[in-house]
Order: C-alpha cells, then sequence, then structure tokens
C-alpha cells in the first residue's frame, strides 16, 4: 500500500473571513481539555513528569478582545515544546482574536485525554488517534489505554514531523534481514503502551512473529543495545534524517543495520489496521550520527503528529489557529530545524502518513478548502 501524499493546488488564499475575524471581536470561550495518560519521550511519547506552567483553563478573554487558549506539547525537555511555542509565537504574530498559552504535558496518548477532559484547548499528539476513537479501536478499546472518551477529538493541522518506527540489529547478525528473521528472538520495543509500541506489536501479530518483548525508555534502549541484550531494537528516525541524541551512542558505536519490513507484511498489516502507514528510511540520509557501518535501507511505520482539538472546539478560533500556522510555515523552521518539513508544498510534509478517514476539525477543513489544499477524505 503506498503511503499518502497530498499536494496543495494552488495558494492562493481568500482572507476575507480572515480579515472579518480580526475585525470584529468575538469574545469567544474556548473549549478546554485534559488527560493523565500516556508517556513521552523524545517523539513526545514517553515519561512525562508534570503539567509545566499551567493548569489548563486558560480561556479567557484578554484586555484586547483576544481569546486564550491553553496548548499543550510535551514533557520538560522535549523538542515537541519548541513546536507549541513557534505556534504560539506565530499565533501572536498574526491573529487578533487567538491567544496561546503553551504548557508541558505528560505525552501525547496522554494529550487526547487532557484535551477531552478540558485542560487543554489544543495539544500535541498523533494522527491516527483521531482516526481510531470513532472505531472503538486501539486506545479506545472498551479496556484500552483511553477508552470511551465523552467527546470527538480531530486532528488540526498536517504532519508537524513524521518519525519513523524501525528496528536495527548488529550488522553481524547475517541471518537477520527482515522482520520474519526475528521469530524466537529477543526484540526490545519503546515503552509498553507507548504509541510506537502499539503500532509495531500490532504489525509484528498481523505478520504471525513470535518473539520475546522487552519495553525500554530511549536510554534504556541504548544500553540494551550497547550491552547485547536484545537481538534487535526499536529506533526512532526523525524526518527520514536524525535519531534521538540518546540513542546515538548506539549508532555511533555499534555496527548496526536496518531490519526492513517485507511488502507482504505492510500490505497484511493495513489491512487488518488501516491507520498504520508505512514509509522508508535510507542510512546515508541520517546526519545526525557517524555510523562506522553502512545502515541500509528499510521500511517502518510512520508516526505523524498533529495538533488536536476537541470537535466542538469553536470553529472561527481553529480556522484563526490554523490558518495563522500555515500562512507562515517558512517561519516555524527558525524555531526547530525538525520544523522546516512542517506544512504544504514545496517538498514539506503535505498530509504525509495520514490515512484517509482521519477526522479534521471544521474550522481546519474551512481553511484547507479556502487554500485550495487537498486533505484527507473525511470519515
Amino acid at each position: 500500500m503506498p503511503v499518502l501524499y497530498m499536494t496543495i493546488r494552488g495558494m492562493a488564499i481568500d482572507n476575507t473571513r480572515r480579515k472579518f475575524l480580526k475585525a470584529t471581536s468575538i469574545g469567544v470561550a474556548g473549549t478546554m481539555i485534559a488527560g493523565c495518560l500516556g508517556e513521552d519521550d523524545d517523539t513526545g511519547n514517553g515519561n512525562g513528569n508534570g503539567d509545566g506552567n499551567g493548569s489548563g483553563n486558560g480561556n479567557g478573554d484578554d484586555d484586547d478582545g483576544a481569546t486564550t487558549w491553553v496548548i499543550g506539547g510535551s514533557s520538560e525537555g522535549s523538542f515537541i515544546n519548541t513546536y507549541t511555542e513557534a505556534f504560539a509565537a506565530e499565533v501572536a504574530n498574526h491573529s487578533d482574536q487567538l491567544e496561546l498559552d503553551p504548557v508541558l504535558s505528560p505525552g501525547f496518548v496522554s494529550n487526547i485525554n487532557r484535551v477531552n477532559q478540558g485542560e487543554r484547548d489544543l495539544a500535541a499528539s498523533y494522527h491516527y488517534l483521531p482516526y481510531l476513537q470513532p472505531r472503538g479501536q486501539g486506545e479506545f478499546e472498551e479496556d484500552g489505554e483511553l477508552g470511551e472518551l465523552e467527546n470527538d477529538i480531530v486532528s488540526t493541522l498536517p504532519p508537524m514531523h513524521i518519525p519513523t518506527n524501525t528496528i536495527a540489529t548488529y550488522a553481524e547478525n547475517d541471518d537477520i534481514e527482515t522482520i520474519y528473521d526475528l521469530e524466537g528472538m529477543t526484540v526490545g520495543l519503546d515503552v509498553q503502551g507507548g504509541g510506537n509500541t502499539v503500532q509495531l506489536l500490532q504489525m509484528m501479530e498481523a505478520a504471525g512473529i513470535d518473539a520475546t518483548w522487552e519495553f525500554h525508555t530511549f536510554d534504556e534502549r541504548n544500553e540494551a543495545m550497547l550491552g547485547q541484550r536484545v537481538d534487535a531494537q526499536n529506533f526512532i528516525i526523525t524526518n527520514g534524517e536524525s535519531v534521538s541524541g540518546a540513542v546515538a551512542p548506539a549508532f555511533e558505536e555499534l555496527d548496526l543495520k536496518f531490519v526492513d519490513i517485507p511488502e507482504d507484511v505492510r500490505d497484511a498489516t493495513q489491512e487488518e489496521y488501516g491507520h498504520i502507514q508505512f514509509g522508508e528510511v535510507h542510512g546515508e540520509d541520517i546526519g545526525n550520527v557517524d555510523p562506522p557501518h553502512p545502515l541500509g535501507d528499510a521500511h517502518g511505520i510512520l508516526l505523524p503528529s498533529t495538533t488536536v482539538a476537541r470537535a466542538d472546539a469553536d470553529s472561527d478560533l481553529v480556522y484563526e489557529f490554523v490558518s495563522s500556522v500555515l500562512e507562515n510555515q517558512e517561519a516555524l523552521g527558525d524555531y526547530h530545524a525538525h520544523l522546516e518539513l512542517f506544512g504544504i508544498g514545496d517538498g514539506r510534509h503535505d498530509f504525509q502518513g495520514v490515512p484517509d478517514g482521519t477526522p479534521f476539525h471544521d474550522g481546519a477543513i474551512e481553511y484547507f478548502e479556502e487554500a485550495g489544499i487537498d486533505y484527507p477524505e473525511q470519515p
């Protein structure tokens, strides 16, 4: 199954509605939202440590008429917080009706519940979670990590960045080329319950692969490989070009190679789990480490990130948020290198890895249509 790529039809944007919003004080209280599940690693998915500089409930009107919305990022030290700070800065520069208050959050899965319950108006998360919620699958099964929520959660933005979930092994393991060869092996994964782990285990189940799984934080997976306690280990490659600094020693001190995911496994996985999308990683494109052995090329699971909101959040303010960010996407790379590929057109992410059927907020869709942006088919 091919990865989804969307293209922009044109850059001519009708700003009539946006100008009207800026000329009219709408004074609408934003919907707030909240949760306390999930874990946050460098991809925003593991080991969070608190709420940061706010407790949510920040939807008051400022003296200038702007409505303040709380936007949740990730745990302290995560680069995801730079994203939310960048969005807040661009909204402040270009909107008279909306202001964003960036706060810390435990992680991407947790953020869904925080938005649901009212502690966050917007929050960083994964596109696949709004896809699964109306289907009652994955984390939203009755006994899942999130369960049944009172409110519908939807995406607002194209992928902020795209982590690719890969598996690597030691180059000396000539008998390991694809994930089929991991049968009966010991394989290290992300923390248990994290989005990275769930999708890898779903893929392994679809492929009928039985292995011994170990669950590691970033530091632990680095130590597991250096200590050769596992036969293979899950690693995240961000935007196809960088690995987390926490695992850089394993890539620089060991002879590693990627383990490929064959086409029949990709097809079987997508037939069983329609939200899982695949992409390719090329070892020679990874520029922040200097591996002693060619890593090679392989397929991995894409985990595109987004900012989520409740479906009943004010459409005018969601429109204001999305337009302020996407109309100024060129400026976002100045805040963090990962954001250089965020946005639409000119070789950017577009909607790569976002499956059809992923619900977007009505305010975001209104902007996409006015801007001539192709977006995933709506449920």
